[in-house]
């Protein structure tokens, strides 16, 4: 199935988005750095594994978040998007791309609170 952008057909999303020359460029460019701040990434997930993703702890949270949490599910979903293995069922924008992560963000869990 192909989507419209702007008049023409595309036979992808890569192609909707217009990421095709941005990701041509960056895969000649693995000295490019791409900061992420978000919520915790499962590191050890099959398509970031052999990475050049870096976590850095510290601050305000970060590494509570339960591996099978919503929390977990985003960062690895984002990470991914940005530097997933080749091998990967979706592309990444630049697989060989450094990574560094900060999770500022944890497993948010549910609080009582009482009458005011």
């Amino acid at each position: 199935m192909t989507t419209r952008a702007g008049g023409v057909y595309a036979s992808s999303p890569i192609d909707v988005v217009n990421l095709g020359p941005l990701m041509a460029r960056i895969a000649e460019m693995p000295e490019v750095r791409i900061g992420l701040i978000d919520v915790p990434v499962a590191l050890g997930h099959p398509d970031l594994v052999g990475g050049n993703i870096h976590q850095i702890f510290g601050g305000l949270c970060g590494g509570d978040a339960q591996v099978n949490s919503i929390a977990h599910t985003h960062g690895t979903f984002v990470a991914g998007m940005l530097s997933a293995s080749g091998g990967s069922a979706s592309p990444a924008i630049c697989p060989d791309c450094t990574l560094p992560m900060r999770p500022i963000f944890g497993t948010f869990r549910a609080r009582t609170v009482g009458r005011i």
